[in-house]
């Protein structure tokens, strides 16, 4: 079972990450903040996609306080992170021993669909990484 959880403060991010990737997860879930995902202590995150582009101090503050908490959790945990810091715009994708850079500078279709592939190719048919949380 595939299982999605993304964690942005855009409604539109959230609305369009759950068009385009719904059919693709079996479970698939999205939240405003990072504390939001932390009280949903009874889920599941799976793959997780983080969006940091907000910089709102108060998300900042969640964001460094959360990914100390959940950050390389267990070899297991994958996440996506969406940064627009910078002056170039990247998503850079984490996994134990592995970096991926995805530019935010193509048609958003492309975009979804290479971080699509990604989580495909990375899925080893773990069906539940609530046991790490």
């Amino acid at each position: 079972m595939k299982r999605l959880s993304i964690i942005s403060a855009c409604e539109m991010t959230r609305k369009a990450f759950l068009y385009l990737l719904t059919p693709h997860v079996d479970v698939l879930h999205t939240y405003s903040s990072p504390s939001e995902f932390t009280a949903a202590t009874d889920e599941s995150y799976g793959f997780m996609l983080l969006d940091i582009c907000n910089r709102n101090r108060e998300w900042l503050s969640e964001i460094a306080g959360f990914c100390q908490q959940y950050h390389w959790l267990s070899d297991w945990h994958l996440s996506l992170l969406i940064d627009s810091s910078c002056g170039t715009s990247r998503i850079i994708t984490e996994w134990p021993g592995i970096r991926k850079v995805f530019n935010l500078n193509q048609p958003v279709q492309a975009l979804y669909d290479e971080c699509l592939a990604w989580i495909q190719e990375n899925d080893d048919g773990r069906d539940n990484l609530s046991t790490f949380k």
